[in-house]
């Protein structure tokens, strides 16, 4: 009696490791904010890609474009770290929006 429940104990052991293990090759399950991230990020290089350094009208300062690009960084790196958690995802997020808010409203674009 004791070694069936024993061999049963264990394969219900087996059977639960490697059903969480069990993953289709190459999918990775991301946190739910990495769309929106990663949607934010195309948003903010098609702004930052249109907007010219410069003095003149719809240019803005070096300054202004360089912390932009840095804020998009930023974003970048919390997107590609499958590791990241939801918490520095939606952080990355609202800076990068609020990144955006500021780089269009800068005085010169």
């Amino acid at each position: 009696m004791k070694k069936t429940y024993f061999i049963t104990t264990l394969l219900i052991i087996i059977f639960v490791v490697f059903a969480a293990c069990e993953q289709p090759a190459g999918s990775i399950v991301d946190p739910p904010g990495f769309d929106s991230i990663r949607e934010a990020i195309d948003e903010a290089n098609i702004l930052n890609n249109s907007i010219s350094v410069g003095i003149d009208e719809g240019n803005v300062i070096q300054i202004v474009k360089d912390d932009f690009t840095a804020a998009i960084a930023k974003a970048q790196a919390v997107a590609s770290d499958s590791e990241a958690s939801q918490q520095e995802i939606d952080a990355a997020l609202a800076a990068l929006e609020t990144a955006i808010d500021i780089f269009k409203a800068s005085p010169e674009s």
